[in-house]
């Protein structure tokens, strides 16, 4: 934001020299990439929105923002620039094909015809949207132009669980009941936008899906626990009746991070510990 000193850091140079060391340290890792991703429309101004979208530029970084979240927020951009946020953004230059747009809620055909012409794609958040009564993203519309679509949580504090399995669901059902059609968004559509979708909002086109040539990123549930009983459409049974306390294997590149309880790669209790510390410190 434009808002100093911060948590991050006491003014933007700092920031911006931070994101370099970040850059220069994660440059040759296999998995990381990095992207700059300024706040919002109303929480920045339109120099520091360019110096961010050059900023990713320098570095090869992906860019992003929260845009067009609320009726407050769009009306606000009219007022203070005379545009809607999505054009507002375009007339700045910082859309590109390599941007991935956060909630796109208060969103009409003209917004989304200028996301469709820029080439972004768009995360849905659906139980942050709901607990904060923004409202509901025109799903069907986006997907109609093209534009690609991922499912997400939003932050802890807007979206309590971080649980996609039950962001699925949440995307599902509230798109059949805003348009009081119980075909809308079906089961296997909320998985999509979950996995290929959540790669194309990542701008990683080697995962997403198991395909040769593709990175083996995967989970494995166990279909025997009883809220998954019958098994009569698995991709049914995964999407509106899945916890994710049923993942017995994730798979990350290949490599097995967590299997039948047990985390292969890192200290749970000490992490644990580590974060009632942030806890109680956050808590002061």
């Amino acid at each position: 934001t434009q808002f100093y000193p911060g948590l991050s850091a006491p003014d933007e140079a700092a920031h911006f020299d931070r994101i370099r060391r970040y850059a220069r340290e994660w440059k040759d890792h296999p998995r990381i990439r990095g992207a700059v991703a300024p706040h919002a429309v109303y929480t920045t101004n339109p120099g520091l929105l360019r110096r961010c979208r050059a900023l990713a530029d320098e570095l090869g970084f992906r860019f992003g923002l929260h845009l067009s979240e609320t009726v407050g927020e769009t009306q606000a951009c009219l007022a203070a620039h005379g545009l809607r946020p999505p054009e507002y953004c375009r007339s700045l230059g910082i859309l590109r094909d390599d941007t991935t747009l956060f909630h796109m809620v208060d969103a009409d055909d003209a917004d989304l015809d200028v996301v469709a012409s820029c080439g972004c794609a768009i995360v849905h958040n659906p139980a942050s949207n709901m607990k904060l009564a923004s409202g509901v993203a025109p799903i069907a519309k986006m997907l109609a132009r093209g534009i690609s679509v991922s499912i997400g949580t939003d932050g802890p504090a807007s979206n309590n669980a971080q649980n996609l399995f039950r962001d699925m669901h949440l995307a599902s059902l509230l798109q059949k009941v805003e348009r009081r059609d119980p075909l809308q968004l079906p089961a296997q559509t909320a998985l999509d936008l979950a996995t290929r979708g959540g790669a194309a909002a990542l701008h990683e086109p080697d995962i997403g899906s198991l395909e040769p040539g593709k990175r083996a990123d995967f989970i494995a549930l166990d279909l025997t626990e009883p809220n998954l009983q019958p098994v009569h459409n698995i991709v049914s049974n995964i999407v509106y009746a899945a916890t994710g306390m049923e993942n017995r294997l994730t798979v990350v590149d290949g490599r097995v991070l967590y299997q039948d309880g047990e985390f292969k790669t890192l200290d749970y209790p000490r992490l644990r510990h580590e974060m009632r510390g942030i806890r109680d410190w956050a808590g002061r």
